[in-house]
């Protein structure tokens, strides 16, 4: 789960995900102060990554902030068959059960879809031109920062292209899925053993919906996923695996969406917040999860 806002929301996640066998592995962005979100009441299967990284928005950082938990999570003592990638502001809409159920239909089955991203142009220049999104830490950070890197990015791409590694096809999807443990590893043993991918995507826009899934589509992993879908439009939401997420990716979802949510075949719901969505996620708990006791590390303990 990557984090850097609402610990209340968080913590409210994870205490709804806990069901007694999952693990919850938090990466809480290094730029926020980690202690609101250490202080809520938050159940024992939640765990913080204590090798933080500065995460920046469209940036490299939020795949490398992926990368530590998901380490963290094949080391742990606990083999987990699989690992499904959240954020702080979603919700479940579906109990654990039902998700439990799917993947035990499915052991195998990766769930990740994405486009062939070196045909549409609105996804061809996030991957072949240079990108710098990540903030420069000996940079003052803000506005001006930001201007600086993203027009020094816009006067490059007038002149230069980059060179996509070869025997590479491009994929882009949605940045929250759910792989298997095998998937995982090899996605590890893959930057290996291919650090010209690495490279190339690090001066990508939003790599996070691009890295993983150009992974898995070159590779044996391929045929286990969902897989490469026809492009329909310039919007990641129609490349959604387990998520509902709603067209313009800001909508935040209140309890006038509870119908639609409880009538969706998603699993997850994004996004939502401690204090605009404090009714629909009390009717999620209280009608669909079942969630409605409090579970604390002091009482889990």
């Amino acid at each position: 789960m990557l984090a850097h806002t609402d610990p209340a929301q968080v913590a409210r996640l994870c205490r709804a995900l806990d069901d007694g066998a999952a693990g919850v592995f938090v990466h809480v962005d290094a730029k926020c102060d980690i202690g609101p979100f250490l202080n809520q009441n938050l159940p024992a299967c939640a765990r913080f990554i204590e090798d933080r990284v500065r995460v920046s928005w469209a940036a490299y950082s939020q795949v490398e902030a992926t990368l530590r938990m998901m380490r963290t999570a094949l080391a742990d003592r606990q083999r987990y068959a699989r690992i499904v990638m959240l954020s702080g502001l979603d919700y479940p809409i579906k109990p654990t059960s039902a998700l439990r159920a799917l993947f035990d239909s499915n052991p195998r089955h990766e769930y990740i879809r994405f486009i062939d991203a070196s045909h549409p142009a609105h996804f061809r220049i996030f991957h072949e031109h240079y990108w710098f999104m990540e903030e420069i830490s000996w940079l003052p950070s803000g506005l001006v920062q930001t201007k600086l890197r993203r027009g020094f990015g816009r006067l490059l791409r007038q002149v230069v292209k980059k060179r996509r590694p070869e025997g590479i096809v491009p994929a882009w999807g949605s940045a929250y899925w759910a792989l298997t443990r095998e998937c995982c590893e090899f996605v590890l043993e893959y930057m290996r053993e291919r650090p010209d991918v690495v490279r190339w995507v690090r001066t990508s826009f939003a790599p996070d919906e691009q890295f993983f899934h150009t992974v898995v589509a070159n590779s044996r992993f391929l045929h286990r996923s969902d897989g490469f879908v026809p492009y329909q439009a310039p919007s990641v939401h129609l490349l959604s695996n387990l998520h509902l997420i709603a067209p313009g990716l800001r909508k935040i979802h209140t309890e006038r969406d509870f119908d639609d949510l409880v009538a969706s075949p998603k699993y997850f719901v994004r996004k939502v917040t401690s204090r605009e969505s404090a009714g629909l996620l009390d009717r999620l708990d209280r009608e669909v999860l079942g969630v409605g006791r409090v579970c604390s590390r002091a009482t889990a303990d």
